[in-house]
Formats: structure tokens, C-alpha cells, sequence
């Protein structure tokens, strides 16, 4: 059969056109199977931990906990900073961390830009935030004509500065170029460490040992204070935690624990000692000559003989642990027992570092 050379154009321009509807079908289907899970998103790299950090299934600290990211371990971001969480890969999956309590990767605020870096005075008595948002905790109040080192972050309203080797947030619009009249400039000397705190109203006392923490949100705290200890109050109480003054700087605990009166200390088992425990992982042989497992029911000491079965006590929460003394430690002032991790989990939470007990010796 003879084809016209019009007839063989036609036929030609629909074989092409066919073939462009295939590729682009397959095209359909391929290309969203190559990165079902988002991982197409920009990565701005690693962000790691300063202090211990939850990973939340959310940007939020209503969404579920998925794990803790201790200080010094790094997770892969997903994306940049947005309301003060960071999105990351937490074991396969997608979490978000909060930003100010890790460093590195796109921690910056999506939005964000770059400001004046350099010094600048409060003309108020100005509150310093944990994040760009009046939500966030207050990590300290810096007096009238207190002097700031400007980072050159800001976000919104918010300017970021300098906090003693740490970071804060504080709004901009009561920031000046110079100190405000009637207030004492501050030498160049002078750092943030030297604001004033907010004015107490009163005395309460902790009905058990109390984590002490530096903001009303989050997982950062700085010590642990026994059972009993005096607090002086502000009567600010933000997410269930009520803001005191410590050691002159500005905390929060647990409002629920605290009490208008100070509260019967428990006493040492009889033949006990009460004193500070800490916890320990390694991987060399103890003093016994057993491998360390830091998940067997183990502890050191400093002179017990090897062997020695204690029974330890958290007089906080009234949780005990049965241990044999296989190793020696810990040489730490105020301390007497040096924990498995595991026997520490059995009565405290690791994210203390040390906890008060009362031990007697069992056999």
C-alpha cells in the first residue's frame, strides 16, 4: 500500500504524540515513588544536643514523646526552624526537636533574618526568653539599662542575644542604643549575669526532692534540690511549674510539690547512710574482675568489700533497688555509690545525673 508523504507527517506526529503520553505516564507513576517519605526535602544537616531534649511526633510539647537525645548526640534535620522546632530523622521516622536546646544544622527560624550585631541597653526591665515567642520560658529578667551583646539573629519582634555562653531571645522594641535616662549605664565589664531577679513574694517548701529547671517548658535543668529545701517565690506558675528564686537565679519546679511549710525530712534506714548516687556506663572490667553490664543490678563503692549486697533507697519517691557491690567508686565528693544505669533507672530518672538515697547493707 503506497502512503501520500501527508499521510506519512500524520501518522508520524501521532506515533510521537503516543509515545510523549507513555513516558509521561510512567513518569506519573515513578516519580513519586523515588521519595514517598519526604525525603526530597532541603536537609540543613546535623543538629546535636547541649542538654537532654525530647523528640516529639510533633512541633510541640502536646505531641507524644518518641524518645530523649542526650547532650552530645546528633539527629539529621528535614528542614529549618519554625516556632522555635526543628524538624528531624528520629529512628527512620519523622520528629521535631525544640531549637533552643540543640545546636548546629538550620536551627535559625524560617523567617528569620539577620540583624545588628553589638551592644544594645534595655529600656525596661526586660524578660529573656528560651525562644522568639511569649510563650516561651523566661530564662532570666534583665534590669533597666542592663547592656546586651546582640547576636545578629532576629525573628519577628524578637532579637537573639548573648547569655552568658548561651543564648536568649528578647523583644526589640525595648532595645535601645543607649542606656535609658535615669538608669545606670553598665560598664563594658558588666555581662547578663549581673540582672537583677523578679521580687519574691513569699517562702514554700519542697515536699520531695525537686528538679530544678530554667524555663516553665522543656527539659533543661541545672541540679536537683533535696526534699525540703526553701524556695522563694515570684507567684508566676506557667505550665504547671512556679517560678522561684534559687542560689539568686531564676528557676522553676514542679508547682504541685510545693508546700507552705516544710515538710518532715525522712530518715537513713536504721545502720544507713544517706548520701548522693550517681550513675555509670563503661566497658572495661569492674574491680571484681566481672565484665560491666550496665543493665545488671550492680554498684561501686569505695571501701564495701566486693560482694556486698545493699538495698538503695530514693526516700523521694520511696522506690528501692537490691545491688552487689562489684566495683569501687565513685570518687566524687558527697557521692558514696556510683549505679548501673539500670539499677539507677529502677529508682531515679537518669535525666538527673545524681540522686539523694539511704542504702543498709542486706548481705
Amino acid at each position: 500500500m503506497i502512503i501520500s508523504p501527508r499521510k506519512g507527517r500524520a501518522l508520524r506526529l501521532l506515533r510521537d504524540s503516543a509515545i510523549g503520553l507513555v513516558l509521561t505516564a510512567q513518569l506519573t507513576v515513578v516519580v513519586p515513588a523515588i521519595f514517598p517519605d519526604g525525603r526530597a526535602e532541603a536537609s540543613g544537616g546535623d543538629v546535636t544536643a547541649r542538654v537532654a531534649v525530647n523528640v516529639r511526633s510533633g512541633p510541640g510539647t502536646d505531641h507524644s514523646r518518641l524518645g530523649v537525645l542526650y547532650p552530645g548526640e546528633s539527629l539529621s534535620t528535614r528542614g529549618t526552624t519554625s516556632n522555635g522546632w526543628i524538624p528531624v530523622t528520629w529512628k527512620g521516622r519523622s520528629a521535631w526537636v525544640a531549637s533552643a536546646y540543640v545546636t548546629g544544622g538550620a536551627t535559625r527560624e524560617s523567617g528569620s533574618s539577620i540583624g545588628e550585631r553589638g551592644s544594645a541597653w534595655t529600656q525596661v526591665r526586660l524578660n529573656a526568653r528560651s525562644f522568639p515567642s511569649l510563650s516561651a520560658g523566661v530564662q532570666t529578667i534583665l534590669d533597666k539599662g542592663a547592656r546586651v551583646s546582640l547576636t545578629g539573629q532576629v525573628s519577628g519582634r524578637w532579637s537573639q542575644i548573648d547569655l552568658n555562653g548561651d543564648t536568649a531571645w528578647v523583644a526589640t522594641r525595648y532595645l535601645g542604643s543607649s542606656a535609658p535616662e535615669g538608669s545606670t549605664p553598665a560598664s563594658a565589664s558588666t555581662s547578663v549575669s549581673a540582672a537583677s531577679v523578679p521580687e519574691t513574694i513569699g517562702s514554700r517548701w519542697g515536699s520531695t526532692e525537686l528538679n530544678l529547671w530554667t524555663a516553665a517548658r522543656g527539659d533543661r535543668f541545672v541540679e536537683v534540690a533535696p526534699k525540703g529545701t526553701e524556695f522563694k517565690v515570684t507567684g508566676t506558675v506557667s505550665g504547671g511549674r512556679a517560678q522561684v528564686v534559687w542560689k539568686g537565679a531564676v528557676r522553676w519546679v514542679t508547682a504541685r510539690h510545693l508546700t507552705d511549710s516544710a515538710p518532715a525530712r525522712s530518715s537513713a534506714p536504721s545502720g544507713g547512710e544517706t548520701c548522693l548516687a550517681s550513675f555509670y556506663s563503661d566497658d572495661s572490667a569492674t574491680a571484681s574482675g566481672e565484665p560491666f553490664d550496665q543493665w545488671a543490678m550492680k554498684t561501686a563503692h569505695k571501701t564495701l568489700p566486693l560482694g556486698t549486697r545493699l538495698r538503695v533507697t530514693n526516700p523521694a519517691n520511696g522506690r528501692s533497688v537490691d545491688v552487689t557491690v562489684n566495683d569501687r567508686g565513685p570518687y566524687v565528693a558527697g557521692r558514696c555509690l556510683d549505679l548501673t544505669t539500670g539499677a539507677f533507672k529502677a529508682i531515679a530518672d537518669t535525666r538527673q545525673g545524681v540522686a539523694k538515697v539511704s542504702y543498709e547493707i542486706i548481705g
